[in-house]
């Protein structure tokens, strides 16, 4: 009795502890979690069924993400390798944490087609995650710079090189690269070519087309999506640190408004719903920055302008943030809310491509819930 008593108190510690890490830091549950499926399962993947998947939540789906090795590469061996199939096997194999045979297979697309600078930006947002934003990789600057000439209307590659610089401690590179970012007209992040090609991935290993959209479509359209926020942090904790003392109130409002333009650039780039509400975050954190800026300078107008603007975008954020709140209630904690597979698929296809936004508010319209 005392033996049972023993397991069972076991028990309760390993649940606890894995719902703590779950919600302490999903991404080494999710590692933890993946090696003992991975022992427990060995090589073999199958893909689960539509109606299945319906009725999980991600802490339960997860697993149907991850695709071994030896199905990837069974993946490419009947399909061939070809750079879009490439492309799509390297996202199966990153969202799988084999960053390593990730980022290896985009190698082959480079070599295939070192002219395409969508395998360039996979390659870059790879090899930052996977170095834990080290940004020191003496590679990873070169194939930006790569990255710069072959897209060179696209500020992405800029603002990449301005976090190099940062890092780096080249702070007059830096302002020069954000200036250069600034004066392009829009952002190009590759993530909806990416998308299609896992999804067309896992399409071809085997998943029906609702299923192929949860395990290939969502993970693909993140990259790059972390730049915003990150970028807001670094370039200005630079200026304050770094260069405020020796600038004036003109350049420094300049600089501290960079930010606010990266967010013009980026709206719009990616169609889902969490692009608006960290790109609203952004314009935040940014309008914050200058709105103290002025209070400390005695330009009282421009404060109140800008304490104006921030009421505005607060008040933008709380409808976003609502409408996800409806959307969130009527999931009841699952990961699909559509009553066929087709329906499905249309919603994800339209809310990548389209705009979430909207493509959510139909939806709960459909459903008189807004």
């Amino acid at each position: 009795m005392e033996y049972l008593i023993r397991i069972a108190l076991l028990l309760l510690l390993a649940v606890f502890i894995t719902r703590f890490m779950f919600h302490r830091s999903p991404h080494l549950y999710y590692r933890v979690m993946v090696t003992l499926f991975k022992i427990a399962r060995g090589r073999e993947w199958s893909p689960p069924s539509f109606e299945l998947l319906k009725e999980l939540s991600f802490k339960k789906a997860w697993k149907f993400f991850y695709v071994p090795n030896a199905a990837i590469d069974r993946f490419l061996e009947e399909n061939g390798r070809t750079p879009e199939n490439l492309l799509g096997a390297a996202g199966m194999a990153r969202q799988s944490l084999s960053q390593k045979k990730g980022l290896a297979l985009l190698e082959e697309c480079l070599d295939l087609e070192p002219q395409d600078p969508v395998y360039y930006a996979r390659w870059i947002s790879s090899t930052i995650r996977k170095s834990g934003f080290k940004w020191r990789d003496k590679l990873l600057k070169e194939r930006t710079q790569r990255f710069q000439e072959l897209d060179p209307e696209n500020a992405l590659p800029c603002y990449l090189l301005c976090e190099i610089a940062i890092h780096k401690h080249d702070y007059e590179g830096a302002v020069a690269l954000g200036r250069q970012a600034a004066g392009k007209d829009r952002i190009r992040t590759c993530n909806t070519r990416a998308a299609r090609a896992c999804v067309r991935a896992f399409e071809k290993i085997g998943c029906s087309p609702g299923v192929a959209e949860v395990c290939g479509g969502y993970q693909q359209s993140y990259d790059f999506l972390w730049l915003p926020r990150r970028f807001t942090r670094d370039y200005v904790l630079m200026v304050r640190q770094h260069l405020e003392r020796d600038l004036s109130h003109e350049e420094i409002e300049e600089h501290f408004k960079l930010p606010l333009r990266l967010a013009d650039q980026f709206e719009g780039v990616e169609k889902m719903i969490l692009l608006d509400v960290l790109l609203a975050d952004t314009r935040m954190g940014a309008m914050n920055t200058l709105a103290a800026f002025y209070a400390r300078t005695g330009a009282h107008e421009k404060e109140r302008q800008m304490n104006d603007d921030i009421a505005r975008e607060q008040k933008k954020i709380g409808g976003m943030d609502e409408l996800v709140r409806k959307f969130q209630s009527l999931l009841k904690g699952r990961m699909i809310l559509a009553d066929t597979e087709e329906e499905f698929v249309e919603y994800r296809r339209a809310a990548r491509e389209e705009s979430e936004y909207d493509v959510m508010r139909e939806f709960l319209r459909r459903r008189d819930a807004l």
